[in-house]
């Protein structure tokens, strides 16, 4: 999650950034307004700060860490609550032949590619993984794409087709997860 959030999420909205508008504006100007941008999200400024605390190893006090726990525990709920309060009154209409692209590649493609690096890397000796390892890096990349999804397509104006990929691909991911653990198993 850390590399995922820290690295592959900025790098994937710095292209999606420098593919949208302004394409005729020079690159460099372009790149730090984006990468200014990215600093002032919560999601990353609240993921930095947790990384220097951990590197860093400051001892939080108890009452701040007993604060901490009770919001750790109540995240999930509350995120989905966010989550679930920004996708209010979003179109589940948009560009159909878009979403069920996205929701197709999503559940069938990535978690073959995945599956077909891993089996590459392992045939070369690259890396070793145990069986059960291999079989839950195949089902996190099968795994439909998260919450946070549409609320980043919304900065593209692509909230329909996310919204509706992201119902599709939520709804299907129970037939295809349920085959790909018949066929990992």
């Amino acid at each position: 999650l850390l590399v995922e959030n820290l690295l592959l999420v900025p790098v994937c909205l710095i292209l999606v950034e420098l593919a949208g508008k302004g394409v005729d504006q020079p690159l460099l100007p372009r790149l730090r307004r984006i990468l200014l941008d990215l600093a002032k999200m919560p999601m990353l400024i609240g993921l930095a700060l947790g990384l220097v605390v951990s590197i860093i190893g400051i001892a939080l006090p108890g009452p701040l860490m007993r604060s901490i726990d009770m919001f750790a525990v109540s995240a999930g709920a509350v995120a989905l609550i966010v989550i679930g309060g920004s996708l209010v009154g979003l179109p589940l209409h948009g560009n159909r032949s878009l979403a069920a692209q996205i929701s197709a590649s999503k559940l069938l493609l990535h978690p073959a590619l995945v599956a077909l690096v891993a089996a590459v890397l392992l045939a070369l000796g690259l890396i070793t993984l145990p069986p059960a390892l291999h079989s839950a890096v195949i089902l996190s990349a099968a795994m439909p794409m998260f919450g946070i999804y549409t609320v980043l397509a919304q900065r593209q104006g692509l909230e329909g087709a996310a919204s509706l990929a992201m119902l599709t691909g939520t709804s299907c991911a129970f037939v295809t997860l349920t085959g790909l653990l018949w066929v990992l198993t």
